[in-house]
C-alpha cells in the first residue's frame, strides 16, 4: 500500500490516481455544491420575493374593494376571476382523484364514491355547486367580516380555495348520500311535481317563462353565475344546444343545475 493511501484511506479510490493531489481533484466537487446551494438559496429567495409581491398586490386589491364596499363593476370583475380559479381546481382535483387527498390534507376527510359515479357530469356539477357557495360565504364571511389577515401569508386566491373546501365537503358528503342511498343525484319532480324536469327541455316554454320572470326581477337570488348565465340565455330563445356550448358543459349537467335551483327560483313566485 502506498504511503499515502495508508495515511489517508478515507481517499479511497481517488488516491489511486493522484495520492499526493487528491484534495486538489476534490475541490471541484466542492465549489459545485456550493454553486448549488447558492442556486437552492436563490430559488428560495426569489419564490419569497414573489409571495411577498403577491400578497401586496392583494393587500392592494383588498383595500380598493373594501372602500367600494365590495360591491360594484370591479368586485364583480373580481368575483368573475375568482370564479374561474376556483372551478379550473376543483375541476382539476376532481378528474385527477387529487380531491381526496387535499380534503385529507385539511382534515375534511371524504368517503370514495361508488365506482362510475363521479362521472363528469358529477364533477362539474359538484365544482359548480362548491364554487358557488364559496363565492358567497367568502363575501359575507371573509371580506365583509375583514378576516382575511396577509400577515397569516394566505393569498386572497389561496385563502378562497380553502373555503371551496370546507364548503366542498358538505355538499360531497350530500351527494354521495344520495349515491349510495339508492336516490337520483337530483329528482327535481320531488320538490316541484308540478314540472316533469327531467324530461323538460330548458329550452322549452316551461323553463322559458321561469327563466324571463327570473331576468325580469332583475335579482341574482341564484348564487352559481353559471345558472344565472343559462337563464339569461334561455329569456333570450337560445337552444339548449347553444346553451350548453356556451356554458362549456353538456346539456344533462344544465339540466341539473337548473333543476338545483328551481326552488329557489320558486321563492320569488316566479315559477
Amino acid at each position: 500500500m502506498d504511503r499515502a493511501r495508508a495515511a489517508r484511506p478515507w481517499l479511497g479510490e481517488q488516491s489511486r490516481r493522484d495520492p499526493w493531489r487528491a484534495d486538489e481533484a476534490l475541490q471541484p466537487a466542492e465549489d459545485d455544491a456550493d454553486d448549488g446551494h447558492e442556486q437552492r438559496e436563490d430559488e428560495a429567495t426569489r419564490a419569497r420575493r414573489e409571495k411577498i409581491e403577491r400578497l401586496a398586490a392583494d393587500v392592494d386589491l383588498h383595500l380598493r374593494l373594501a372602500l367600494i364596499g365590495f360591491t360594484g363593476p370591479e368586485y364583480r370583475e373580481f368575483q368573475t376571476e375568482l370564479t374561474r380559479y376556483g372551478l379550473d381546481v376543483m375541476t382539476g382535483w376532481l378528474r385527477t382523484g387529487k380531491i381526496f387527498a387535499k380534503m385529507n390534507e385539511a382534515r375534511l376527510g371524504i368517503a370514495h364514491p361508488p365506482e362510475g359515479a363521479l362521472d363528469r357530469d358529477a364533477q362539474d356539477e359538484l365544482a359548480g355547486e362548491t364554487v358557488a357557495i364559496a363565492l358567497y360565504r367568502f363575501h359575507h364571511d371573509v371580506l365583509l367580516r375583514g378576516k382575511w389577515d396577509p400577515r397569516k401569508g394566505a393569498s386572497l386566491t389561496t385563502y378562497f380555495i380553502g373555503q371551496c373546501k370546507i364548503r366542498f365537503a358538505n355538499i360531497y358528503r350530500a351527494w354521495l348520500d344520495k349515491e349510495t342511498g339508492g336516490a337520483l343525484l337530483v329528482d327535481p319532480t320531488a320538490a316541484d311535481p308540478g314540472i316533469d324536469a327531467p324530461t323538460a327541455a330548458i329550452d322549452g316554454p316551461e323553463w322559458k317563462a321561469v327563466a324571463r320572470g327570473y331576468i325580469r326581477r332583475g335579482t341574482r337570488a341564484v348564487r352559481d353565475p353559471r345558472v344565472h348565465r343559462a337563464l339569461e340565455l334561455i329569456a333570450a330563445d337560445h337552444t339548449q344546444a347553444e346553451i350548453a356550448v356556451d356554458l362549456g358543459l353538456s346539456e344533462k349537467t344544465i339540466e341539473r343545475m337548473l333543476a338545483n335551483n328551481r326552488d329557489r327560483i320558486r321563492k320569488l313566485g316566479i315559477a
